[in-house]
Protein backbone atom coordinates (compact mmCIF):
# COMPACT_ATOMS: atom_id res chain seq x y z
CA UNK A 1 0.00 0.00 0.00
CA UNK A 2 1.31 3.74 -0.54
CA UNK A 3 1.72 5.94 1.88
CA UNK A 4 0.04 9.08 1.33
CA UNK A 5 2.43 12.64 1.43
CA UNK A 6 0.91 14.70 4.50
CA UNK A 7 -0.14 17.93 4.30
CA UNK A 8 1.64 19.85 7.25
CA UNK A 9 2.38 16.29 9.36
CA UNK A 10 5.57 14.72 10.07
CA UNK A 11 7.37 13.05 7.05
CA UNK A 12 6.55 9.66 6.48
CA UNK A 13 8.66 7.24 7.61
CA UNK A 14 10.20 5.82 4.26
CA UNK A 15 11.27 8.82 3.77
CA UNK A 16 12.33 10.14 7.42
CA UNK A 17 14.77 6.19 7.01
CA UNK A 18 15.73 7.57 3.31
CA UNK A 19 17.26 10.58 5.28
CA UNK A 20 19.09 8.80 7.82
CA UNK A 21 20.72 6.76 5.49
CA UNK A 22 21.40 9.57 2.71
CA UNK A 23 23.19 11.96 5.47
CA UNK A 24 25.14 8.96 6.90
CA UNK A 25 26.50 8.75 3.29
CA UNK A 26 27.04 12.44 2.65
CA UNK A 27 29.06 12.67 6.05
CA UNK A 28 32.01 10.62 3.97
CA UNK A 29 31.77 11.77 0.74
CA UNK A 30 30.99 15.52 0.47
CA UNK A 31 32.36 16.97 4.32
CA UNK A 32 31.91 21.04 3.80
CA UNK A 33 30.53 21.15 0.85
CA UNK A 34 27.58 23.40 -0.11
CA UNK A 35 25.33 23.51 -3.09
CA UNK A 36 24.55 26.65 -4.83
CA UNK A 37 21.26 24.15 -6.41
CA UNK A 38 19.09 21.36 -5.12
CA UNK A 39 19.79 17.73 -5.71
CA UNK A 40 17.22 15.73 -6.70
CA UNK A 41 16.90 11.83 -5.01
CA UNK A 42 14.51 9.28 -5.94
CA UNK A 43 13.20 8.13 -3.73
CA UNK A 44 10.10 5.83 -4.67
CA UNK A 45 8.32 5.80 -7.99
CA UNK A 46 6.79 8.75 -6.82
CA UNK A 47 8.39 10.50 -5.12
CA UNK A 48 11.67 12.78 -5.16
CA UNK A 49 13.43 13.80 -2.71
CA UNK A 50 15.49 17.67 -2.73
CA UNK A 51 18.82 17.80 -1.01
CA UNK A 52 20.75 20.80 -0.51
CA UNK A 53 24.14 21.03 1.32
CA UNK A 54 23.62 17.83 3.43
CA UNK A 55 19.72 18.41 4.60
CA UNK A 56 16.08 18.46 2.58
CA UNK A 57 14.71 21.08 1.32
CA UNK A 58 11.38 19.37 0.20
CA UNK A 59 10.25 16.76 -1.85
CA UNK A 60 7.60 16.59 -4.76
CA UNK A 61 5.63 13.66 -4.60
CA UNK A 62 2.74 12.31 -7.65
CA UNK A 63 -1.08 13.05 -6.32
CA UNK A 64 -3.89 10.44 -7.21
CA UNK A 65 -5.06 12.93 -10.47
CA UNK A 66 -1.33 12.15 -12.11
CA UNK A 67 0.57 15.62 -11.40
CA UNK A 68 3.02 16.94 -8.88
CA UNK A 69 2.42 18.02 -5.34
CA UNK A 70 5.11 19.84 -3.96
CA UNK A 71 6.31 20.23 0.08
CA UNK A 72 8.80 22.22 1.76
CA UNK A 73 10.91 20.88 4.46
CA UNK A 74 8.36 21.06 7.27
CA UNK A 75 6.37 19.45 5.01
CA UNK A 76 3.97 22.09 4.35
CA UNK A 77 1.73 22.18 1.28
CA UNK A 78 3.29 24.99 -1.68
CA UNK A 79 1.13 23.89 -4.32
CA UNK A 80 -0.50 21.27 -7.19
CA UNK A 81 1.62 21.38 -10.21
CA UNK A 82 0.93 19.66 -14.34
CA UNK A 83 4.78 19.60 -14.75
CA UNK A 84 7.54 17.88 -12.81
CA UNK A 85 10.26 20.97 -13.24
CA UNK A 86 7.77 23.77 -11.87
CA UNK A 87 6.89 21.65 -9.07
CA UNK A 88 10.73 21.15 -8.79
CA UNK A 89 11.53 24.92 -9.01
CA UNK A 90 8.73 26.01 -6.91
CA UNK A 91 10.11 23.86 -3.95
CA UNK A 92 13.99 25.24 -4.43
CA UNK A 93 11.88 28.98 -4.38
CA UNK A 94 10.37 28.40 -1.03
CA UNK A 95 13.87 27.32 0.21
CA UNK A 96 15.81 30.56 -0.51
CA UNK A 97 14.96 32.89 1.96
CA UNK A 98 17.09 30.36 4.30
CA UNK A 99 19.80 29.16 1.84
CA UNK A 100 22.19 31.64 2.00
CA UNK A 101 22.23 31.55 6.04
CA UNK A 102 21.76 27.72 6.52
CA UNK A 103 23.59 26.36 3.36
CA UNK A 104 26.23 28.98 2.05
CA UNK A 105 26.94 30.60 5.28
CA UNK A 106 30.86 30.94 5.38
CA UNK A 107 32.15 28.78 8.51
CA UNK A 108 28.96 27.53 9.23
CA UNK A 109 29.66 23.87 10.55
CA UNK A 110 27.16 20.86 10.26
CA UNK A 111 29.45 18.90 12.85
CA UNK A 112 31.20 20.58 16.23
CA UNK A 113 34.53 19.15 17.51
CA UNK A 114 34.05 18.15 20.69
CA UNK A 115 37.50 17.08 21.37
CA UNK A 116 37.03 13.80 22.70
Amino acid sequence: MRETAPVGGSIPNHLARFLVTESRKGQTSRVGAARSRPRWLQVDDDLLLGMCSRQMIGYVSVDPAGGWVAFDEVPTMIGSFSDLAEAKAHVWHAHQPSHATRCLAPGRRWWRWTGV
